[in-house]
């Protein structure tokens, strides 16, 4: 009975691998270099786009954090500007987000946020960072919409 039941589980195991594998499909994926003249290097930014410009909001000016928790995600290296990047004119233009009231300004500046667009609208939530309002690194607890066109 034993047997039985392992060669069962065996053709059910089987039969599984089939039921859960995906179709083959054709694609091709090419990566193009883009560099406009002095754009600093930024990561864990929050991008959209419209009409060919491109909105870069918060993310980090630094490389991998440090590993030691008293020097991680230093507030010196949040990126604190809002850029537009025209590519194909080799331009960009920024704004700062220390005019802003202090719950979006922190958000805005901090890294790791989740995003979304929706047309015209990039939907941010979250974000990692050092809130000057309550003196400690928090995840951000807001969400915050954009108009994207009006904001470039």
């Amino acid at each position: 009975m034993i047997k039985l039941k392992q060669i069962v589980l065996l053709f059910i195991l089987t039969l599984s691998l089939n039921a859960f594998g995906q179709n083959n499909f054709n694609y091709e994926l090419s990566l193009v270099p883009v560099s406009v003249t002095n754009l600093p290097g930024l990561h864990s930014y929050v991008f959209a786009q419209h009409n060919g410009k491109w909105l870069v909001i918060g993310g980090r000016k630094d490389g991998l954090h440090a590993r030691q928790p008293f020097n991680s995600f230093p507030a010196s290296q949040n990126n604190t500007d809002i850029y537009v990047v025209d590519v194909t004119n080799d331009q960009f233009w920024t704004s700062s987000v220390n005019s802003l009231p202090s719950g979006l300004k922190e958000q805005l500046q901090s890294t790791n946020m989740n995003f979304y667009q929706d047309a015209d609208t990039l939907f941010i939530i979250g974000g990692y960072g050092f809130s000057e309002t309550v003196n400690n690194h928090i995840t951000h607890p807001y969400l915050t919409s954009v108009n994207v066109s009006g904001l470039i």
